[in-house]
């Protein structure tokens, strides 16, 4: 009997401080849209204007979001935060955004929830079209930096005609994110403006900062090819 009970304190004790070292994490909106974020390197397209990550390890975190805003040609899913968070044991850390993407954080201590048999976090959405575009090289792909940047202007410049650059630039990027000002320097490496159209539809989906992409339409000799990008960018 004795044994048994000092093995159900130990049990409670060990629980009671389990409990105390773990973080949950709430992120909201006010806007009439769900939000899409990139939280600890995973994609998730919320299905509700709320949610919570549970039962996390204490630490920081890396945290983008992206909401769904009016642009000068439409609208798309624009980053509002790109920074980290800081989860702190035993408490549980909110962020709302408002409707007009600013941010504002709230935090306390968790409160046991005795109901709760079965904590279910998100689970991430490797399809989803807000924010960069997923495919299987996304974990592992780094944005270019100035160095690598050089070597893959380098290697576009170096070939002859167009077709074979626009081949070598489509080679290059597939493993790099790209800034807008990235795509239009690699854009203006071409002479022609068809082919700096199709590079352009092709370099959207390595694009780390879309809410800029539509300046890319100032590149464009023709209005019609501006105005394809634009038709482009609306319809993603």
């Amino acid at each position: 009997m004795y044994k048994q009970l000092l093995f159900a304190v130990c049990f409670l004790f060990t629980a009671m401080i389990s409990f105390a070292q773990r973080s949950n994490f709430t992120i909201s909106t006010t806007g009439s849209t769900n939000l899409k974020i990139i939280f600890a390197g995973k994609k998730y397209s919320l299905q509700d204007r709320s949610c919570t990550f549970q039962n996390l390890a204490p630490g920081n975190y890396s945290l983008t979001v992206y909401q769904w805003q009016p642009t000068q040609s439409g609208a798309d899913y624009v980053s509002v935060y790109n920074g980290s968070i800081t989860l702190i044991a035993g408490k549980h850390l909110e962020l709302t955004v408002m409707r007009f993407g600013k941010a504002v954080w709230d935090e306390g201590y968790i409160a046991r929830d005795e109901w709760n048999d079965n904590e279910m976090n998100p689970q991430p959405d490797n399809n989803y079209g807000g924010g960069p575009h997923h495919d299987r090289n996304d974990e592992n792909r780094m944005a270019a930096d100035a160095e690598q940047f050089g070597k893959i202007k380098r290697a576009i410049n170096n070939e002859f005609s167009d077709a074979d650059k626009l081949r070598m630039a489509k080679v290059t990027v597939k493993n790099v994110w790209l800034k807008t000002s990235q795509v239009k320097e690699i854009m203006n490496l071409f002479f022609d403006d068809s082919k700096k159209l199709e590079f352009a539809k092709y370099a959207y989906d390595y694009c780390s900062d879309k809410g800029n992409y539509f300046t890319l339409a100032e590149e464009f000799f023709s209005t019609a090819n501006k105005n394809s990008l634009l038709d482009f960018i609306s319809g993603r």
